[in-house]
């Protein structure tokens, strides 16, 4: 072992010691900031009792539209998380947040940065209980998924496997090319962009091109597709 030079060590030791209290995994200011990125589900029904249990959904952005009804919805701003949002609504029993809810259920859809993921793709479904939180990537859902509507239910027509592709994976190649081919200036539209990066050049720059650096492997999109990253690269380098 090294020992420390005298003169190193004499400087250390003319520093005091504080000792600081543990920071708590929870502040007000912290909850604040986080129900404001949440949106909440409706209840179908007036008399749905709530549990102790809950869960959010983790996407990108939500974008407000005018429902059929006249009542303004948010919905997430990606087609991938909106399936998502949709299917939980079904099998929960649940409505599109709403601007002004009045049955306000304890479930969310909510605003996230995809490296708040494991494998920083999103959605995400974070489960809440009062012993344990669980965090479901995007790989997981579907997973699951299939599982209980296509593998215990074989007999399903085929029409409907098809379309369960469609919608994982074509559509979300389809997304993926629009997002590649999109002009940054919608970025702040389809991600969380915080609005105070609008006063640096520089760091807004860092972060979309941060966004861009994932965005071609979320699903393995360039693994899959690497003919079309040969073309572009091949473009590039003649320009």
């Amino acid at each position: 072992m090294f020992d420390i030079p005298e003169s190193v060590k004499k400087l250390f030791d003319t520093f005091p010691l504080t000792t600081y209290p543990a920071i708590p995994k929870t502040t007000s200011g912290n909850d604040e900031f986080i129900e404001e990125k949440k949106f909440y589900f409706e209840n179908e029904k007036q008399s749905q009792i709530s549990t102790n249990a809950s869960f959010s959904l983790g996407v990108h952005n939500v974008v407000e539209f005018k429902g059929q009804d006249g009542k303004r919805k948010y919905i997430p701003s990606d087609p991938v998380s909106l399936g998502q949002a949709l299917i939980l609504c079904h099998k929960n029993k649940l409505k599109l947040p709403t601007t002004s809810s009045t049955n306000r259920s304890c479930n969310s859809i909510m605003k996230v940065s995809f490296h708040a993921s494991p494998d920083k793709q999103l959605p995400i479904l974070i489960e809440d209980d009062k012993q344990s939180r669980t965090i479901r990537t995007i790989s997981s859902i579907i997973e699951t998924v299939a599982k209980s509507n296509f593998q215990k239910h074989p007999y399903l027509d085929a029409e409907l496997l098809v379309l369960n592709d469609f919608i994982d994976l074509k559509l979300f190649d389809l997304w993926i090319l629009c997002l590649l081919n999109e002009n940054i200036d919608r970025f702040d539209e389809i991600f969380d962009i915080d609005s105070k990066l609008d006063l640096s050049f520089v760091a807004k720059s860092l972060v979309i091109n941060n966004i861009y650096s994932e965005v071609e492997h979320w699903r393995a999109f360039r693994t899959r597709n690497p003919n079309l990253f040969d073309y572009m690269e091949l473009l590039l380098s003649t320009n």
